[in-house]
Parts: C-alpha cells; structure tokens; sequence
C-alpha cells in the first residue's frame, strides 16, 4: 500500500481472493466478500501511500474495520449469500470489529512505525 498506492492494493486484495478461490473451491467466491476485500485494499493504498503513521494508522484502521469488514461483508452475508439473519449476525460482527480494531492497529503500528518494515526489507536484499 506504501509503496504501489490504491491500485496496486487493491488489486492484490482481488488477486488474493481469486487465488483462494482456485485453491480452495468449495468455499465458493463471493463477489460481495471481493468487493470488500478491494475497497479495503484501495482505502490502505490511499491512506498509506508514501507516508504511515500514528493517525493514519488509526484512519486506515477504523475505515476498513467499520466500512468493510462490519459494513460490506456483513451484509454480503445476510443479504446477497443468504448464510446469516442480520440480528445475531450484528452482535457478533460488532464485537469481531470491537476486537480487530486495537489488535490490527497494534501490529501495523509495530511494522511501520516502531520497526520500519521498509528499511527491514532493504537490509534483507
């Protein structure tokens, strides 16, 4: 996201789904679940490119949690694939996306900021 901007991540998010398709067929291919997965990856890609930091982390975050994963893919599943009703659904998305938030800014904060996983990588090459 840092470096190839919104496209490039957002198309390695629907490449990503397309290989776990092919790998794994019998969990079928949801374009609804694709589609957040893409935004997900274009909201990283323009929050993050060129510069990662404390409150961009926390945008990043936040917008991706509460957009895509409890917005988009909760109601893919309720509405579109018919795997859920949308009440019991709600409480549990509202408590994954409660946890994921803090867990998610925690680690990209110790990749980005506190480790630097940029200057990690010219090291190794």
């Amino acid at each position: 996201a840092r470096r190839y901007g919104p496209l490039g991540a957002g198309l390695v998010a629907f490449l990503s789904d397309l290989i776990q398709f092919f790998m794994f067929p019998s969990l079928g291919f949801s374009v609804g679940i694709c589609l957040s997965g893409v935004l997900s990856g274009l909201l990283f890609g323009f929050i993050f490119y060129k510069k990662i930091n404390m409150p961009r982390i926390l945008l990043a975050t936040v917008s991706t949690q509460v957009l895509c994963s409890l917005g988009i893919t909760t109601l893919t599943m309720v509405y579109i694939e018919r795997w859920f009703p949308l009440t019991p659904l709600l409480y549990f998305r509202l408590l994954q996306t409660a946890i994921m938030i803090p867990v998610t800014i925690i680690v990209l904060y110790l990749l980005f900021v506190k480790i630097d996983i940029a200057k990690l990588t010219k090291v190794v090459k």
